[in-house]
């Protein structure tokens, strides 16, 4: 029996044609095919940004920051820095004082509004005139070799800000900050200091790379001239999962003049907008996906009027509503494991080679405007299909989930099946007599 079924089958996917689909068969397909890629595709893209984003933050931010009310400055922090550490029950990779705040940053004559980040520089214990650069500091290529670096004015810069501005290891960039106190009469005098450039890091983040600056504590506050103290105190835990926990342990443990912020509290908007994006462009392919499904159902609906006669003919001879209503289910149910399986495949592929699909695209784009505007004498400007500035990554972020796979797969097979009940039901329920007397149904 199942060889009966696996012929009628066939012959009804192949068509009368000799072709390996029939017209049908083929709209149908496609549309599960297109369907599944583009939804790999985009949910890859969807994924990929904010697991880049969340990364390049949580490698670059502190996960919690402990700071005074009213951003206060902290005068005993070491002793700050020993109860944090007593408090916290998880595991802690470092705890540190820090100073962050705006800055403006001058290079010949470039100005730029930046930020600085201070944070404390173990000693190198083989040379006393040295900082050690801790394991979690996000050097870039260049700089992997680099271990320490000369105390004194020196300081780390992005790498997509050496770009920007052509510096290099030992240029010299002005920094001009906020020192003191504010005075109602006086206001706020500046401090400026030119720093040495030690080293570049880089996140991967477009909007830190260009924009912070990284420096010693120690000079930091020489540099605001504000002593021995800190604004915050940052921790930096092993495990990001644990923030919560940590968090707790902080808000009860420490002092009411003392709060807590976590990574995820500074930066929720940005979270909350990204979660959006992915939530409505996975509802929009969703419907295509839908649309395509009842595509699928118009095409077994054709299947079935073009073979009233051989449907009565079956009935007949014998074959059962049941095997009538499975022989269409097991149509439909072929088109969607077929367009299923290759659709992710090639979705797959286009994720991983989109950057380079996309850098194509923009190369012969722009190359033909190029010419164009090089016959009329006009200028034109390169564009970028995924600009920098905008997204803040220097590469297309892609993550493909096996989990999300096996999920879309079985689905998308699912409602093929589904989608195939309607028509092999109205099969099923067609009468023999009236089929092969040409009535109507």
């Amino acid at each position: 029996m199942g060889k009966f079924y696996y012929f009628i089958i066939r012959h009804y996917i192949r068509g009368s044609g000799v072709s390996l689909f029939s017209v049908n068969a083929k709209l149908s397909f496609l549309g599960v095919f297109l369907g599944t890629s583009l939804l790999v595709v985009v949910l890859s893209i969807f994924s990929g940004f904010p697991k880049q984003l969340k990364d390049s933050i949580f490698r670059f931010d502190p996960h919690l920051v402990v700071m005074k009310q009213g951003q206060k400055p902290i005068t005993k922090w070491r002793e700050l820095k020993k109860r944090v550490a007593k408090l916290i029950s998880v595991d802690v990779t470092r705890i540190e004082g820090m100073v962050e705040s705006p800055a403006i940053m001058r290079y010949r004559r470039e100005i730029d509004h930046v930020f600085l980040r201070a944070r404390e520089f173990d000693i190198d214990p083989a040379d006393s005139k040295k900082y050690l650069i801790p394991d979690d500091f996000p050097l870039n290529e260049e700089g992997d070799t680099m271990n320490s670096f000369p105390k004194g004015n020196y300081c780390f810069i992005g790498s997509e800000m050496g770009d920007l501005y052509g510096l290099e290891p030992g240029d010299r960039i002005e920094v001009i900050v906020p020192s003191g106190h504010y005075d109602l009469k006086a206001g706020v005098e500046p401090s400026m200091r030119k720093l040495k450039i030690a080293g570049f890091f880089k996140t991967g983040n477009y909007e830190y790379d260009t924009k912070a600056i990284i420096l010693p504590l120690i000079t930091a506050q020489s540099l605001y001239r504000t002593g021995d103290r800190v604004r915050q105190v940052m921790v930096r835990l092993k495990n990001i999962d644990d923030l919560g926990r940590a968090e707790d342990e902080l808000f009860y443990g420490l002092p009411a003049d003392y709060s807590v912020r976590t990574i995820e509290q500074q930066k929720r908007n940005v979270f909350a907008a990204v979660k959006m994006e992915k939530t409505v462009m996975v509802i929009i392919v969703s419907l295509f996906i839908l649309a395509a499904m009842v595509g699928l159902m118009v095409s077994i609906f054709q299947v079935v009027r073009s073979r009233k006669k051989d449907i009565g003919i079956l009935k007949a001879l014998g074959l059962s509503d049941f095997s009538v209503l499975l022989i269409f289910t097991l149509i439909g149910f072929s088109f969607g494991v077929m367009g299923t399986f290759l659709g992710i495949t090639f979705g797959i592929f286009l994720a991983i080679n989109l950057e380079a699909i996309i850098n194509s695209f923009e190369t012969i784009y722009n190359t033909i405007g190029q010419t164009i505007t090089g016959w009329f004498g006009t200028y034109w400007s390169d564009i970028e299909l995924v600009p920098k500035d905008i997204y803040y990554f220097d590469s297309l972020p892609v993550s493909i989930e096996r989990d999300f796979l096996l999920v879309l797969g079985i689905l998308a097979i699912l409602i093929s099946g589904l989608a195939s009940l309607i028509p092999a039901w109205y099969a099923g329920k067609m009468e023999p007599v009236d089929i092969i007397r040409g009535a109507e149904q």
